[in-house]
């Protein structure tokens, strides 16, 4: 099974948010289909322990343009930037290049 390609891609870092998730989701579910008409929403969870991760879990249930990346523990920003405030090389993901781009 393939999927249909994604024109846009919303990635949103949770950490202990699980007040706000319902209602971020439904400000984002309402104005993607003005943005764009392919996205999707990655919400990366960084080892919440209110619940957040089971909220966006839900969510995801109910709607196929919601990814879910969990982390086990929280590892804060800087792990993830490096101490500049930059992403290390060997720890910046790498992406393909979109169909029918060249070099």
């Amino acid at each position: 099974m393939t999927r249909a390609a994604v024109e846009l891609s919303v990635v949103l870092p949770v950490y202990n948010e699980a007040d706000n998730i319902p209602i971020l989701w439904d400000e984002l579910a309402a104005v993607l289909p003005r943005v764009t008409g392919s996205a999707e929403v990655i919400f990366v969870d960084d080892g919440s322990t209110d619940g957040s991760a089971d909220i966006v879990e839900g969510l995801a249930k109910t709607d196929p343009r919601i990814r879910v990346i969990r982390f086990e523990a929280n590892a804060g920003p800087r792990p993830a930037r490096g101490v500049d405030g930059q992403r290390p090389a060997e720890r910046s993901p790498r992406y393909p290049a979109p169909a029918g781009a060249s070099g």
